[in-house]
């Protein structure tokens, strides 16, 4: 009975298969563009950019537009081949190896680069594991700076004022009275100081997240 229910549950696809089918954040592909554009062709790239084409290159001494997707009919649903912004995009950089249909080729950018589906893949798995560690870090910072805050809110010579908005730090508008500077901004500018300052009050008789 447990045999026949494992055998049941779908297999999970590799990073391969889903890179082979363009099964990927497009945040990756931009990345590993950015990071690898010399193995692609390109002598210079500026960009990603957050509005119209992805970005700005060097392709055999000319300059071009360059637009990153998964795959090439990504860039037909995307509508970029009536986008007056699209206009001019030269080169479409797709992750998946699979050829475009013949019907949609001639909408799409003469000059079409396929990723090397194994250096990405061997790139991504790099680069996923340098961001998790990334994400682990933000978050025990994020923990730091909340028990940082409770500190501050109970010693805070505003939080009986009218507009105060303890423990809140960054919506209050005393926070930092004087700095021409964003309250979010001054924070974590202080939070290295705070951090030296109030450790020694953290309680010691039970572990939090931050100390596993």
């Amino acid at each position: 009975m447990k045999q026949e229910k494992a055998a049941s549950q779908p297999t999970k696809p590799t990073a391969h298969e889903c890179a082979e089918k363009g099964d990927i954040r497009e945040y990756w592909i931009n990345e590993y563009v950015r990071e690898n554009y010399k193995k692609l062709g390109f002598s210079k790239i500026e960009g990603p950019f957050d509005f119209g084409p992805d970005f700005k290159a060097v392709f055999e001494g000319m300059e071009v537009i360059v637009e990153v997707e998964r795959t090439c009919e990504l860039y037909i649903k995307h509508g970029h081949h009536k986008d007056p912004r699209f206009r001019g995009t030269n080169v479409l950089v797709v992750l998946s190896s699979f050829k475009p249909p013949k019907d949609i080729k001639k909408k799409l950018p003469k000059t079409i680069i396929h990723i090397d589906v194994e250096d990405f893949v061997e790139w991504y798995r790099r680069a996923a594991k340098g961001y998790r560690k990334f994400k682990e870090f933000q978050g025990l910072r994020n923990l730091r700076a909340l028990e940082i805050k409770k500190i501050i809110a109970t010693s805070c010579g505003s939080k009986d004022r009218d507009m105060s908005t303890c423990p809140e730090c960054e919506l209050c508008p005393y926070f930092g009275e004087g700095a021409d500077i964003a309250p979010s901004l001054l924070f974590d500018l202080l939070l290295p100081t705070m951090l030296r300052k109030f450790s020694h009050r953290r309680p010691k008789t039970r572990n939090t997240a931050i100390d596993r």
